[in-house]
């Protein structure tokens, strides 16, 4: 009998672009393919383009640009993931002045005693739930992208006390191992602006800029570069301080 194998494709997007990748599965294995960056309103028009579209999941990675993002600490005995989500949505909805319609709010422990928060903008998702329903594809998940990075990374990273990531078009501070835990973004415009962001968001938590371990997002694919995650792991690179 004839079968189609699912393809998985997974999606990170910033304000402007979207990078793309696949894996078909054939048997027991299959190998991320990189299929291109594109502008963010021609995703579609890609995953409607390339083979396989007909069967298989959808998951985004989220940038830091289109996050708002809140700490939550001493949730150690907040059992429920749900009150979990509440708590961040009142604190989230404080922060921006929106009504609850307007988020849609995430929650992942991190840290031993704190979780962080993030809220996506509704429209956003609803675009992602209607631009994988148009193509046949399940929606897995939508997710902040630092997140998964991080766990990516984390090995690379263990006695780090503060991060900070450079994307296209933000800058974030994460800081976990000591004090008290936060997360900070910053929109920036190139090179020059990125640094002035680290810069101001390393002040405002009194952290020493020169104790942050810095990565950087970058878009090329280059020989000799780890093999291809669905994370995007391999496209971000230490920067030297």
């Amino acid at each position: 009998m004839w079968w189609e194998a699912p393809t998985r494709w997974v999606v990170y997007l910033d304000t402007e672009r979207a990078l793309v990748r696949c894996r078909t599965r054939s048997g027991l294995r299959g190998a991320w393919r990189h299929v291109g960056i594109v502008p963010r309103g021609d995703l579609s028009k890609v995953l409607a383009a390339s083979e396989g579209r007909a069967r298989g999941s959808l998951s985004v990675l989220v940038g830091s640009s289109l996050c708002r993002f809140e700490t939550l600490h001493q949730v150690e005995r907040v059992w429920r993931s749900s009150d979990l989500v509440a708590l961040a949505r009142s604190r989230l909805e404080q922060r921006i002045h929106a009504e609850g319609s307007t988020v849609r709010v995430a929650t992942e422990a991190i840290w031993n005693s704190s979780a962080v928060a993030c809220a996506i903008s509704a429209e956003l998702f609803a675009q992602i739930e209607s631009a994988a329903a148009s193509l046949g594809l399940t929606l897995v998940s939508v997710r902040p992208w630092i997140g998964e990075l991080f766990r990516a990374i984390s090995g690379q990273v263990k006695s780090a006390q503060a991060l900070a990531l450079f994307e296209l078009d933000a800058v974030t501070l994460a800081i976990g191992q000591s004090g008290t835990p936060s997360i900070q973004t910053l929109p920036a415009r190139d090179e020059a602006s990125a640094n002035e962001c680290l810069r101001l968001l390393a002040a405002s938590s009194a952290v020493d800029a020169s104790s942050i371990h810095r990565f950087r997002l970058t878009h090329g694919i280059k020989q000799g570069r780890p093999r291809m995650r669905d994370a995007f792991a391999d496209l971000v690179v230490p920067i030297e301080a």
